[in-house]
Order: structure tokens, then C-alpha cells, then sequence
């Protein structure tokens, strides 16, 4: 049987004033996926999309996602959230602001909303931090995201304060849009999470870094169009990327888990 890959769920609340190495169990269908272990699975592409519209009365989570060089703006429900940002393989997450619809939206525009007003001229800090830093809405390459973990510049809390900063705008932001948005539920970025490796997954992202991922990862997804499934191997790092290595090929493919979830649909084989 064909499941999609999953991750544990843990309430809102674990992440309350920060949560460090934050790692969440993965699983396909009825098997556990230890960190680091291999398996082998069998692949087939998945007609999934998540759901883009949010009906009014929607309990919305906007959310932060730090890369190094540049910061994801995105939404989720609040009770896929958690997953949604740690399955996206980032540095650093922050939930900037958890309110309630008023309208119902397309989750993008929402998203666009957000990055247009960080994009305002800013004052102070702001000012100096977004000349440094990308805002971005879709997803960006895997070869980037990848780059992230290899060239971190910053402390991880440098980049903590920086989503706070951006956090706070967003925070006025949904206070202003009164007849889009309910009050936020909670303070400015009180929701928040680091991702690391261990020695040897940061191992195999240094291996692993100087392909380009994102060519490979279209060569895969090619594949199984033209066949109806493919046998790889899958590991899974504790930071939210996967490693798939089909069997025929002698090298593996990096890529945030969320593009695994959404993308396949799996069989575990051994």
C-alpha cells in the first residue's frame, strides 16, 4: 500500500518561548522512519496539492522561515503549522502572528500582503536588515535552501532577532487590517524553533552540496512520469531534509521534506 510521508504533530504551545534542535518523528503509513537509517522505499508521483483557500473564521498562522540569505513569508492552519515550517527544512522558524480571518482568502495573497509590507521602505534596524536579506514567498531552489546549511554566517540567535524585528512589523500590520483580520491571538513571535544536524547528516550535506539538486530533482520527478514507479533509497535528517538515492543512480538527491510530502506517494519495501 502507497502512504505519504509524515511527521509527528506536537500542540502550538511546545513551541512557546522557543524550542531548540527541534526534531519530529517521521513516518510512512504504518512504519517509523528512524533519523538517519535508510530504507527502501518504491516511489510513485502524487496528484496532492495542500489547500490554498481559507474560509473566513479560519484560525491562520503566519509564519517565518530564515535561511541565511533569505526569509520565507507563509500561512498555514493552525493545526498543520508546525509541521508545514519544520518539514521546510529552515535554519530558524517563527510564527509571527496567529489570528482569525474575518474574510476568506487565497492563501498566496495573503502570503503577497505580508511580503509587500516588509517590503516598505522600513525605519531603524528594519531598514539595515533587509538590505541584506531576501523576503520571498514561494518555494525557494533546493540548491539555495541546501546552501543555507553550509553557510551559515550568523549565530542562530542573531537570526532569532532578526525574525523577531520583521515578526513585530507584521504584528502592526494585522492590527491595522481590522476588517481582514482579528487581533492576534498571542504576542509577536512567541512561537519559535531552531533545526540543527548531527556531525554526520551535516556529513552528508557537505558531500552532497556541490550538485545541483534542483536539475536532479526534476530528472526524478521526469522519471516517474514516464514510468510508474521508481525504487530508492530514503533517509531522513533531522533538520526537515530528505536524502533519495535511486537505486540505479550513485549519488543522492537533497530536498526539503515537504517536497517529498506533497510530491509522492510511497511503498516501503525493506
Amino acid at each position: 500500500m502507497y502512504y505519504r510521508l509524515g511527521f509527528e504533530n506536537i500542540p502550538l504551545e511546545a513551541l512557546e518561548n522557543g524550542f531548540e534542535a527541534l526534531r519530529l518523528n517521521p513516518f510512512i503509513g504504518p512504519y517509523a522512519l528512524p533519523y538517519g537509517e535508510e530504507l527502501i522505499v518504491e516511489l510513485r508521483l502524487n496528484k496532492f496539492e495542500p489547500e490554498k483557500y481559507r474560509k473566513a473564521g479560519t484560525i491562520l498562522a503566519i509564519y517565518l522561515l530564515h535561511y541565511g540569505r533569505f526569509v520565507k513569508v507563509g500561512s498555514s492552519t493552525i493545526n498543520n503549522v508546525v509541521i508545514r515550517m519544520y518539514s521546510q527544512a529552515p535554519l530558524i522558524g517563527m510564527i509571527a502572528s496567529l489570528v482569525i480571518l474575518k474574510q476568506s482568502k487565497n492563501a498566496n495573497k495573503i502570503d503577497n500582503e505580508i511580503k509587500r509590507e516588509l517590503l516598505k521602505k522600513p525605519a531603524g534596524n528594519l531598514e539595515k536588515l533587509e538590505k541584506t536579506i531576501e523576503i520571498v514567498t514561494t518555494k525557494h531552489s533546493i540548491n539555495r535552501i541546501v546552501k543555507s546549511w553550509l553557510d551559515q554566517s550568523k549565530d542562530k540567535m542573531d537570526y532569532l532577532k532578526e525574525l523577531q524585528e520583521l515578526s513585530r512589523r507584521i504584528w502592526d500590520f494585522i492590527i491595522r487590517k481590522k476588517e481582514s483580520f482579528s487581533e492576534p491571538l498571542y504576542r509577536a513571535g512567541l512561537h519559535w524553533f531552531t533545526c540543527k544536524t548531527e556531525k554526520n547528516e551535516y556529513d552528508y550535506i557537505k558531500s552532497l552540496g556541490h550538485y545541483d539538486h534542483d536539475s536532479k530533482f526534476e530528472k526524478l520527478t521526469k522519471l516517474l512520469k514516464n514510468n510508474s514507479s521508481l525504487k530508492v533509497e530514503i533517509k531522513i535528517l533531522s533538520n526537515g531534509l530528505c536524502l533519495i538515492t535511486p537505486l540505479n543512480w550513485n549519488y543522492g538527491i537533497l530536498v526539503p521534506c515537504d517536497k517529498v510530502m506533497y510530491k509522492f506517494k510511497i511503498r516501503v519495501l525493506a
